[in-house]
């Protein structure tokens, strides 16, 4: 699979192949330094779990297209505001 960024090889095969396994856990946190790829990397895990092939993600398939517009229900994506993640965005969440 080409994968739509450079860098972080190891963590994306660790990452594809629980994944494939079906073993991801319920959540996962990336941290570092800003402009690094953490949110490129975990949109592509993303998009490969919701992908309609089990080679995902195709980008062709309904769930890949809502994706590629940010309107896919199934991703939420929270973001720090100032700084911090506020209790107001977690509710929001939650909801």
């Amino acid at each position: 699979m080409t994968l739509p960024f450079v860098g972080h090889r190891e963590i994306h095969r660790q990452l594809e192949g629980r994944r494939q396994a079906g073993r991801l856990p319920h959540a996962l946190m990336f941290l570092g330094p800003e402009g690094i790829g953490k949110a490129l990397v975990a949109r592509h895990i993303a998009a490969a779990l919701l992908c309609s092939e089990k080679t995902g993600p195709c980008g062709s398939c309904p769930s890949c297209q809502l994706l590629a517009k940010n309107q896919h229900p199934d991703l939420f994506e929270l973001k720090p505001d100032g700084g911090r993640i506020k209790i107001d965005s977690i509710r929001e969440l939650k909801r």
